[in-house]
């Protein structure tokens, strides 16, 4: 039986322990990282019978309007669940008020309230919470709607989080809703 040289050793134990800082620092410490901003989005906006993208959706004040928003994600995660709101004091932003998916045709996703499902909920910042899982894969698209309830005029960036169990994304951090 013949030895391993020990160069051939070095060179296989520093190959392994490569391996191993990867797998186990590396790799997790950049997939959170992504995880910061896990999706790209966008309102959705009805014009002229068609769907467009927008950055930036106009809204009356002190009314009700409903706003659709879609997103498509940059790696798969699963989520565990969804926080929307916006920035701002409580009181004068939009608070959404309930929540419907018009892609959906006819099923449990289709449309949901605090008062009808206890998977949602409002906190006391007034953002919306879905508690349920999901995974997301980059490549697709996923809509998702909100009736809020506006107040004050002005301009209130998005604040919509997906919660994981490798932390928490913003998603749609270039969106703002302005009320006028």
């Amino acid at each position: 039986m013949s030895q391993i040289s020990p160069v051939w050793g070095l060179l296989i134990s520093g190959t392994i322990l490569c391996v191993v800082v990867w797998v186990n620092i590396i790799a997790p410490r950049i997939r959170r990282y992504r995880l910061r901003y896990p999706s790209e989005a966008a309102f959705i906006v009805k014009e002229n019978g068609k769907l467009k993208k927008a950055k930036e959706l106009r809204v009356p004040a002190a009314s009700e309007a409903s706003i659709e928003l879609e997103h498509e994600p940059k790696l798969k995660f699963e989520s565990e669940e969804i926080s929307f709101g916006f920035f701002g004091e409580v009181g004068e932003k939009p608070e959404p008020t309930s929540y419907f998916n018009d892609f959906v045709r006819e099923g449990t996703s289709k449309s949901g309230s605090p008062g009808n499902n206890p998977a949602h909920f409002v906190d006391r910042k007034a953002n919306y919470h879905i508690t349920r899982k999901q995974v997301f894969t980059p490549g697709n698209s996923y809509t998702l709607g909100f009736k809020l309830a506006t107040a004050k005029r002005g301009r209130y960036p998005v604040r919509w989080y997906y919660f994981t169990d490798e932390g928490e994304g913003r998603v749609g951090k270039d969106l703002t809703l302005i009320v006028e």
